[in-house]
């Protein structure tokens, strides 16, 4: 199986390509820059050359992407439908828990999509353009997505909590903290039975089990990470409350409700608390490999 990726920073792309060399199937992934595509990459000519079996789309804006920014992937996933189009390939869509308001205990893939947010409405757009021109799609809606590398909710508590800076949190809403590696896979997973065959196009939400608030996530990252720096103490966090939609702690106060997921495909939801452990050991080793404190 070989498997295009038009790929972020973010570590989920790397992550997946590790898991997919650990597999005994043999499974190619071939990452393309989102950014890229349509300025130096002729996607359809990489198609052409790459044939792959697959498209997936893995590339997750932050809340505070601005309008150019969320033009340009907009541009980007309106050239991958095309492609797919034209090539009769199936389309795997990473989408958004902010296609809905919040408020709900927990939303399934069937409820009426609200999104309140400019990023949330873009989101839903892309959805609904692959529902309308692809048949075979799989759109997987995730939420509050972290990692141990570049720039999103964990790095930034670790790196305000050592600097004892003020953490400035929408902490009114639980979400569903969900690690990259846990998200990597349970797409391989999704990929490897359509691959032989099992018919399960269609949306599909997954995100890491036990809902939280922002600032019970935000403790137990910093309760990990203050037995790797001295310099981060629980008891010394600065917290604020914060309404606003952006920033490097904002994430969707939105729950995803997994049945689905599990009853087509058999994926079972991780706790996000059992997976925190390992992604923080890997934040601290990837500071030593670069260097850092």
């Amino acid at each position: 199986m070989k498997i295009l990726v038009v790929r972020d920073p973010s570590q989920f792309s790397s992550q997946l390509s590790h898991m997919a060399e650990q597999r005994v199937e043999d499974i190619v992934t071939v990452p393309i820059a989102w950014r890229a595509i349509g300025s130096t990459v002729d996607l359809q000519r990489v198609i052409e050359l790459q044939k792959p079996e697959y498209l997936l789309c893995a590339v997750r804006l932050a809340a505070d992407s601005d309008k150019a920014e969320q033009k340009h992937y907009r541009n980007m996933v309106e050239t991958l439908e095309r492609a797919a189009r034209k090539f009769a390939l199936p389309l795997f869509f990473l989408s958004s828990a902010s296609v809905f308001a919040g408020g709900k205990p927990g939303y399934v893939e069937g409820d009426v999509c609200e999104p309140v947010t400019d990023l949330g409405r873009l989101y839903l757009d892309m959805e609904h353009l692959l529902e309308k021109k692809l048949r075979r799609h799989l759109i997987l809606r995730t939420s509050w997505v972290y990692s141990g590398r570049g720039e999103n909710f964990l790095t930034s508590v670790i790196e305000y909590a050592a600097d004892n800076e003020l953490i400035s949190i929408n902490s009114a809403g639980k979400g569903c903290p969900t690690a990259t590696v846990d998200l990597a896979r349970v797409v391989l997973a999704m990929l490897l039975q359509v691959d032989i065959g099992i018919n399960a196009w269609g949306v599909y939400h997954y995100a890491s089990s036990d809902p939280a608030l922002g600032f019970q996530f935000v403790e137990a990252i910093v309760a990990q990470a203050s037995q790797y720096d001295e310099r981060i103490n629980a008891k010394q966090l600065l917290f604020e409350h914060n309404d606003g939609q952006a920033g490097p702690f904002y994430f969707e106060p939105v729950i995803l409700k997994c049945q689905k997921i599990m009853e087509v495909f058999g994926i079972q939801q991780k706790p996000w608390r059992a997976m925190l452990p390992t992604v923080v050991k890997q934040y601290f080793g990837a500071r030593i490999e670069e260097g850092g404190a």
